[in-house]
């Protein structure tokens, strides 16, 4: 009895292992069991990835997947186009506007038209000019000196303050400030010219001044004339150490002053 069951269980123990060796289905299943693999893109194992007919997982890009419909040619720029501009690369517009005009410089022409105190060519030569101002309101001032640098000849018109008494002595005042730029001076003598008076049809005054102290003492001669709201003044400056006068180069100047619209006569 022993035998027979030990010769049974040899003969189960060798069926199983030849069975778990050779085991095939005994009928194809109508369904195929795919190989899980770790490749996220392997396919299954009868179908042949080489077939370009077979479908393939997407490839994942950073770029933005675009519609069909969608033009995608590069754009061009053109003169209306401003969204597409960028601040580096935009194109001043045409149709903008000036800038804003700038004050003229000085020695151009003013901007009002007054009448002009002139006296033609200085009789002097080698005159250096170190001031040439003309001012929006019409006035001006020119200040040239000559070659030996001992004397200057100034010539001034502004504008007279509303509240500038109408006395001689006023106006000199105000002329030595203006002349000295509110430095030191010592106005000496002003009185009314009646020649000049009647060959300009306007008062003339002629004042006498000193400006500075010790050496740098300038002594001043000036022909002031009162039109039309303005002074204008003509006056040579010379230095105390020059070997001239401020007098003598007044009766070379002053015969000879006229005004610019009295030639339209």
């Amino acid at each position: 009895m022993k035998r027979k069951w030990l010769f049974a269980s040899l003969l189960l123990t060798a069926a199983l292992t030849m069975t778990s060796c050779s085991f095939k289905l005994p009928v194809e299943l109508p369904f195929k069991i795919p190989f899980i693999t770790a490749d996220r893109n392997t396919k299954q194992n009868d179908e042949d990835p080489s077939d370009p007919k077979k479908n393939t997982d997407p490839i994942i890009t950073d770029e933005p997947e675009v519609p069909e419909n969608i033009d995608t040619t590069e754009n061009t720029q053109s003169g209306n186009d401003h969204g597409s501009h960028t601040p580096d690369e935009a194109d001043p517009s045409p149709s903008q506007p000036d800038e804003d005009p700038v004050d003229a410089p000085s020695g151009q022409e003013n901007s009002v038209d007054i009448p002009v105190l002139m006296g033609g060519a200085l009789p002097y030569t080698g005159m250096i000019s170190i001031l040439n101002e003309n001012y929006e309101d019409g006035t001006h001032r020119y200040d040239d000196m000559l070659e030996d640098g001992m004397s200057c000849i100034v010539d001034y018109c502004y504008v007279n303050p509303e509240d500038l008494p109408d006395t001689p002595e006023a106006y000199a005042t105000l002329a030595a400030e203006k002349l000295t730029d509110g430095g030191i001076y010592n106005i000496l003598s002003v009185y009314q010219d009646d020649g000049y008076t009647e060959s300009l049809s306007y008062p003339v005054y002629i004042v006498s001044f000193t400006s500075g102290n010790n050496e740098d003492t300038n002594f001043w001669l000036v022909f002031m004339v009162i039109r039309d709201g303005y002074t204008y003044l003509y006056a040579p400056s010379v230095s105390c150490n020059a070997d001239y006068t401020a007098e003598e180069l007044g009766q070379d100047l002053f015969p000879r002053l006229f005004f610019s619209d009295s030639l339209d006569n």
